[in-house]
């Protein structure tokens, strides 16, 4: 029997599947004959459909975003308990037969695609003319299968959750660097994390200084904006290569999802919430600065 919270998630995807669904039609007329500059009966007819497909694309943006939390804390707190040998997200994966990374990826890319309408949506609402609403409307038929094929992908990644078989978990992270894994990230020492982040810090610093001295300077605002995603991905990979194996006490185990553990703390919530929170607080000056030459 499945856990009441996969339930859930299914029923926030679903929603979520359903509303951007619905809202995708009036952004479809959008493309087909916006035109903003006249008053008939038509136009005015679209633009209220169009605030109506912009509050439910904003239900199936949060819908997607709790539900992504949900998928979080169902594979790192919930689904070990029914996988035999799994401790942690890493033996739920192996439980999946390889369509966990997918499925998780996949949602990570929904929610930036959702994330990027909702800002440009922003933007847009700040105009009077309504020049980019075709813009937002684009997004919207572009998030549309991103989303739907992420929820497919995650129905199909938990269809395939073996609970009888006996998995290694992080037995296979430990082999990973017994056996020389080729990978490119196994190359990468401590200390080239380390130089990475601190370069990526100091470049993010600059570009923030930078904005703070000349607020109205938009290339400064978009050059940070452009370093956030790069920024959080160097962050990230610090995290898991060199802070992780010594919060575990054990060199080789660089293993993101025993973080979410109760014997670690717990510390990977504030520690990934923090990251996407830092993101996220770096791309605001470039909606700032853009909705300031909006008006």
């Amino acid at each position: 029997m499945l856990p009441p919270l996969i339930l859930a998630l299914w029923a926030l995807d679903l929603a979520a599947v359903g509303l951007l669904a619905a809202a995708t039609m009036p952004a479809l007329r959008v493309l087909l004959g916006w035109h903003p500059g006249s008053a008939d009966r038509r136009q005015l007819r679209l633009e209220r459909q169009l605030e109506a497909s912009a509050l439910q694309a904003r239900w199936a943006f949060a819908a997607w975003a709790l539900g992504t939390a949900l998928w979080a804390v169902a594979v790192a707190g919930v689904l070990p308990d029914l996988v035999p040998g799994a401790m942690c997200g890493t033996g739920v994966f192996e439980a999946m037969a390889g369509r966990g990374d997918r499925a998780l990826a996949l949602r990570g890319l929904a929610l930036a695609a959702l994330g990027g309408w909702h800002l440009v949506h922003r933007l847009g609402a700040s105009r009077p003319d309504g020049a980019l609403a075709e813009a937002g409307a684009r997004g919207l038929l572009l998030a549309l299968p991103i989303v739907a094929l992420a929820a497919w992908d995650g129905v199909t990644a938990l269809g395939r959750l073996d609970t009888h078989s006996a998995v290694d978990c992080c037995a296979v992270v430990y082999d990973a660097v017994r056996q020389g894994d080729s990978g490119v990230l196994a190359h990468l020492t401590e200390a080239h994390w380390a130089r990475a982040l601190i370069g990526a810090s100091g470049a993010v610093l600059v570009l923030a200084l930078a904005v703070l001295a000349r607020p109205n300077r938009a290339w400064s605002a978009r050059a940070l904006a452009l370093a956030a995603p790069a920024w959080a991905l160097i962050a990230g990979g610090a995290l898991v290569q060199v802070l992780a194996p010594y919060r575990y006490g054990v060199l080789a185990h660089r293993c993101p999802w025993c973080l979410f553990l109760a014997e670690h703390g717990r510390v990977g919530y504030p520690l990934f919430a923090a990251l996407l929170l830092v993101s996220m607080l770096l791309i605001l000056p470039c909606a700032m600065s853009e909705r300031r030459k909006c008006t």
